[in-house]
């Protein structure tokens, strides 16, 4: 299992990388990394019906748009929370598959990486 490090480092490989095809090889690590690594989101507290899990989402202040965050960082994913709100934990790939035809945003604080529909489909 990947951990948080090793994906903010992919992460800097990539800002930093020279060309578009250094660039393409290092997000197709850092996806990798990421299906396999810890993630965290937000659902809301209160009971949830037994084999469903809810999500906590918002609307992007730029576009509209709703998305469902999560956090590749424990720390950064508690800096947000609420007691309205519960922390859960699953692997990235659990995290799409459960979430697939959603619209994603991974660590809003920072990056604020849009996964759409179509590309989470394709790292499936």
């Amino acid at each position: 299992m990947a951990s948080a490090s090793k994906l903010e480092a992919l992460l800097e490989v990539i800002r930093s990388a020279k060309c578009a095809e250094d660039a393409a090889q290092s997000e197709e690590a850092f996806f990798e990394a990421l299906l396999d690594t810890t993630v965290y989101a937000h659902s809301p507290s209160g009971p949830i019906p037994p084999g469903r899990v809810r999500f906590v989402q918002f609307r992007r202040p730029d576009n509209g748009q709703t998305v469902l965050p999560f956090f590749t960082d424990l720390a950064q994913a508690k800096v947000p929370l609420s007691p309205e709100r519960a922390l859960v934990s699953m692997t990235g790939r659990e995290l799409f598959e459960w979430t697939r035809g959603a619209t994603l945003m991974m660590n809003p604080n920072r990056e604020q990486v849009a996964l759409y529909p179509a590309e989470i489909e394709a790292l499936l």
